[in-house]
């Protein structure tokens, strides 16, 4: 990921009308979220993006993020990586963080496996596959940066 990368995705989603963004996380919310990730590393791009816009609705689709209205709108990060990697069955891979569900009880999430200059694949989980755990996810795309500005583009 390049800076003019991340701020041409921050101004996209600053002007889009089909954008909603909210109250920011704070440092200590990130910091203390990604502390409780060790070792998995988050992207650089997805940290930026929650910091500035706590998360975003994009039509009627929710990027997961934090910042105090996340909570009461279903749309926290933190709670739903828990639950989906403890409370649910399957369990969702450690190298996974989800970002937006199909409205299916599927993920599309960040594969921290991939990180590279502070952007990573994101990629299909499938709640019910029959493989479970060991499913073969279905790549979405190469770049976290990229997947956003075209879900975007496809609700303007």
């Amino acid at each position: 990921m390049t800076q003019p990368e991340l701020l041409g995705l921050i101004d996209l989603i600053r002007t889009s009308k089909q954008c909603i963004i909210h109250e920011p996380a704070t440092d200590q919310e990130i910091d203390g979220w990604t502390r409780s990730l060790k070792p998995i590393k988050v992207p650089g791009a997805y940290v930026a993006l929650i910091r500035e816009f706590g998360f975003i609705e994009i039509g009627s689709s929710t990027i997961y993020g934090m910042g105090s209205s996340s909570e009461p709108n279903g749309a926290n990060v933190r709670k739903i990586t828990t639950f989906e990697r403890v409370m649910a069955s399957p369990q969702l891979r450690s190298e996974f963080i989800p970002i937006m569900a199909d409205g299916m009880g599927n993920h599309y999430c960040l594969d921290t496996s991939r990180v590279s200059r502070d952007d990573c694949s994101v990629v299909f989980w499938q709640h019910d596959h029959p493989k479970g755990e060991m499913q073969m996810v279905k790549l979405v795309n190469k770049s976290f940066i990229s997947w956003l500005v075209g879900l975007i583009k496809e609700n303007e």
